[in-house]
């Protein structure tokens, strides 16, 4: 899916996610900690959805994941930093999956389902046995 315009992030309606664990499980943190340690930017605005942008390495999650409850928030912030680990090509493919395999803890991972249902089902994500019923 090719977009027309790259939004630009409002600055005066976002704010940075620092190394502040309040937000998301702390197994993650190492991987935040890589992005930003190669130059990406992980902010926190008004928008609809997430966003990864390659070019200028920014990573976007919408204000409303920080009301949900950790675990979503988890997923979600893992399931954007997955995006920049891969290529732009690869989309929610298996690469995206193995990424997101490998960030996100395995409890956590259930969230995909609800997003990318066929895809994290071919990937294997960890699913509970309640979710199968």
């Amino acid at each position: 899916m090719i977009r027309k315009a790259i939004r630009k992030v409002d600055i005066d309606a976002t704010f940075y996610l620092n190394e502040t664990t309040k937000y998301y499980d702390v197994r993650i943190q190492q991987y935040i900690k890589d992005r930003q340690a190669n130059g990406w930017s992980i902010y926190v605005a008004k928008h609809t959805h997430g966003w990864c942008r390659w070019t200028s390495k920014q990573l976007v999650i919408p204000y409303w994941v920080l009301r949900k409850d950790i675990g979503y928030r988890t997923w979600y912030i893992a399931h954007e930093l997955a995006h920049s680990y891969v290529t732009f090509k690869d989309d929610h493919g298996p690469r995206f999956m193995e990424q997101l395999m490998r960030i996100c803890p395995k409890e956590y991972q259930m969230h995909e389902y609800g997003y990318m249902c066929k895809e994290a089902l071919a990937a294997g994500l960890h699913v509970s046995k309640d979710m199968l019923i």
